[in-house]
């Protein structure tokens, strides 16, 4: 009995302090800025301008006084159903598997963008990014079993706040180095409890939310004009934790029982990565850029709620109550593998051109990129069900750039970007119908999925964006 109250209202604490809807880092899915995303985000080489404080520090030097710029992103998400799969037991039979279908509605979503760049001296440099998703809250947390058929990388992808920091300093010898920061806020905290099912319960919560850090550095060299080389290291970025110590008691009248225990999630994982590129001008109006990426997936710790608590027993008249220990959810190991990502980009220049006199000279350019980036998820043959497959980035986009249309001496920018992602089609066949998930040697626990299911999908992202050059 005791331990039925005590699941019960830990599990209730759990409900108030994780609300739904989860944050992430768009740009590690969908890129930055008003060019990059169009060029398959192959642009450790080619960075320059704000955005360079994600995809290269570096790349500030570039900056001649001052550039900045504002956009928005729109993403839509279309995942195939699964049909026909275990979901639990039928009600009232403890031994028949439910079946039916899940569906995933995750709808479109947006944020806004922007950042600056500045020069400080002859060759130092400055810039800021940040994003903005358009839920109207500072901080929103989720933590999803692992046992539910969810898409790791893609649910409510857009809605987490990112902030970043860098400045670059220009050496001789056509080099440049950068470092900044990325910057993003998790909580920590403690629930003090006192538990007492036959009169009034009490609860304290404290939540203290800190900034997390992960530097990002990089270096870029120009051999030859039209010759520039790139690379970049990203942090690794564990945020989000919701890491919560229990303290409190549990008041049966006759019988008062200390409870311990600990809450916790990873709400967020942002791999440490590696990008080495080069871009190449084959001709004045043509770049090209090449990329590959090395991220450390390897180091995932799984976004599924842990709760464990400690009854620590006590007396009974002259009976000894043991102590018992509670787990409300087993989390396995996800054992996801480091992955090798790569990227190409094109751009293609015409100009100037004058169609309108007022808007004085223009520019335009042509974008297209491909990216290839293998999964991390082993095979989903088990209990976990992390839906993530090889997925094939297609990007598109045209670049506006009317020189001086103020006569101020400032150039405007317009930027279209367009990215379709598409997830191989995968199927996935579960082992078995039953696991043992508490230890007791029996196979009770149905496994959600049985006896499998084909997972594909796409997601389309839309970038506008509008900068100044001063």
């Amino acid at each position: 009995m005791t331990r039925i109250f005590i699941i019960g209202f830990i599990s209730f604490l759990v409900v108030l302090v994780t609300p739904p809807g989860a944050l992430a880092n768009v740009p590690d899915l969908y890129g930055f800025g008003p060019r990059a995303p169009a060029m398959g985000n192959a642009y450790s080489a080619l960075a320059e301008g704000f955005n360079a404080v994600y995809y290269n520090p570096a790349g500030l030097s570039r900056i001649s006084t001052v550039d900045a710029g504002v956009g928005l992103l729109f993403t839509t998400h279309s995942f195939d159903p699964l049909d026909d799969v275990a979901l639990g037991l039928q009600p009232g039979d403890s031994d028949e598997l439910l079946f039916g279908d899940i569906r995933f509605d995750k709808g479109d979503s947006f944020g806004l963008w922007g950042g600056f760049g500045l020069s400080i001296s002859r060759r130092v440099s400055a810039g800021f990014g940040l994003f903005l998703p358009s839920n109207r809250y500072l901080a929103v947390l989720k933590s999803q079993s692992q046992r539910e058929p969810h898409y790791l990388r893609f649910e409510d992808r857009p809605n987490r706040i990112s902030i970043f920091t860098a400045f670059s300093l220009e050496l001789p010898w056509n080099i440049s180095i950068g470092a900044g920061a990325n910057v993003l806020f998790g909580p920590e905290g403690d629930i003090r409890l006192y538990v007492n099912p036959l009169a009034e319960s009490q609860a304290d919560l404290t939540l203290i939310f800190r900034p997390r850090v992960a530097p990002i550095v990089g270096i870029q060299y120009t051999p030859v004009p039209l010759l520039r080389i790139g690379a970049t290291y990203h942090g690794e970025l564990s945020h989000g934790d919701l890491d919560i110590n229990l303290d409190g008691q549990m008041d049966l009248g006759f019988l008062s029982l200390p409870i311990i225990g600990q809450v916790s999630s990873m709400i967020f994982f942002a791999p440490q990565q590696v990008c080495v590129g080069i871009a190449y001008d084959p001709l004045a109006p043509l770049t090209l850029a090449l990329e590959v990426s090395w991220k450390d997936w390897s180091r995932f710790s799984d976004a599924s709620l842990e709760i464990t608590a400690l009854e620590e027993g006590g007396t009974l008249g002259s009976i000894e109550l043991p102590a018992v220990a509670m787990q409300l959810e087993k989390v396995f190991p996800p054992d996801f593998h480091d992955t090798f990502v790569f990227k190409f980009g094109c751009e293609y220049r015409s100009g100037p051109f004058c169609p309108v006199s007022s808007l004085g000279e223009l520019d335009l350019a042509y974008r297209c990129g491909y990216a290839f980036e293998p999964t991390p998820v082993p095979g989903q043959t088990g209990v976990t069900n992390f839906l993530d497959q090889d997925r094939h980035v297609i990007s598109l986009g045209l670049g506006l750039r009317a020189r001086d249309p103020f006569r101020l001496g400032k150039a405007i920018r317009l930027d279209l970007s367009l990215q379709l992602h598409l997830l191989e089609e995968e199927k996935v066949e579960k082992e078995r119908p039953f696991c043992d998930l508490d230890g007791d040697g029996f196979e009770e626990t149905p496994v959600m999925g049985y006896p499998g299911y084909e997972v594909s999908g796409e997601v389309i992202g839309l970038g506008i964006n509008a900068g100044i050059d001063f």
